[in-house]
């Protein structure tokens, strides 16, 4: 993994993107990488939600970020780079790309385990009201 991460920019997502060096040919690999990924963990949250009824904030909200973060990062900065730095191949890649995005991510939107989740902790009680108001966003969004 080490090896990709310093061939691919969008792979390096501990700081700031590095732009200047983020090329058309690095987004598909970066991204369906990051899909999977999470994919794959997003499965096995889905089946610890629905084997453990463990609904606590951190079981819950705290691992779905950290599965979306990559993917988060990756077309963050493919979007921002076709604001700014537009190319015909840079248009491809994205274009190459994007189904599987949009495809991944509305599956994640739709589970039905993190929707019963997210409802169980909403009538929780316990979240503190910052807490409450993610959740109240993600059941609404």
């Amino acid at each position: 993994v080490k090896a990709l991460v310093t061939e691919n920019p969008l792979l390096l997502q501990e700081s700031l993107p590095l732009f200047s060096a983020i090329k058309a040919v690095h987004v598909k690999d970066a991204v369906s990488g990051a899909l999977s990924s999470m994919e794959s963990e997003f499965e096995s949250l889905e089946s610890r939600l629905q084997q453990s009824g463990d609904v606590s904030y951190s079981a819950v909200i705290e691992e779905l970020e950290k599965l979306e973060a990559p993917v988060e990062y990756s077309w963050g900065v493919v979007n921002h780079l076709m604001g700014v730095k537009n190319s015909d191949e840079l248009r491809a890649a994205h274009g190459e790309v994007q189904g599987e995005v949009v495809k991944t991510t509305t599956k994640l939107s739709q589970s039905e385990a993190v929707f019963k989740a997210l409802e169980a902790l909403e009538k929780d009680g316990s979240l503190e009201p910052a807490q409450q108001r993610i959740v109240q966003s993600s059941l609404s969004s």
